[in-house]
């Protein structure tokens, strides 16, 4: 491990995979059993995007595909997202929305 490496880590900041965080074989843990004073946190950002990846499973996928066809049609043309606004304007929205990208 480099010298300067030792020297600045104070600490990790990682997802929960067992290859970065796992305190036996994994890279926190190799590091941790060599320099006892690194900390070891789990990125708690991280949870939501795991929730949601989990709740989609719940959706009957031709929901999902429907989403996604929804969100390519105005993602990728800037003429159906200027139309998609002007129907708002029309319809004298308060607030003019935007397709979300599904990712």
């Amino acid at each position: 491990m480099s010298p300067l490496l030792v020297k600045n880590c104070i600490g990790m900041f990682c997802d929960e995979s067992r290859s970065i965080s796992g305190l036996g074989k994994g890279m926190a843990g190799r590091l941790i059993k060599d320099h006892n004073y690194i900390v070891r946190v789990n990125d708690w950002a991280h949870k939501p995007n795991l929730i949601i990846k989990a709740a989609l499973g719940a959706f009957h996928s031709r929901i999902t595909e429907i989403v996604q066809k929804i969100s390519s049609h105005f993602n990728f043309s800037s003429v159906r997202r200027a139309k998609f606004a002007k129907v708002q304007i029309e319809l004298k929205k308060e607030k003019i929305l935007e397709a979300l990208s599904y990712i």
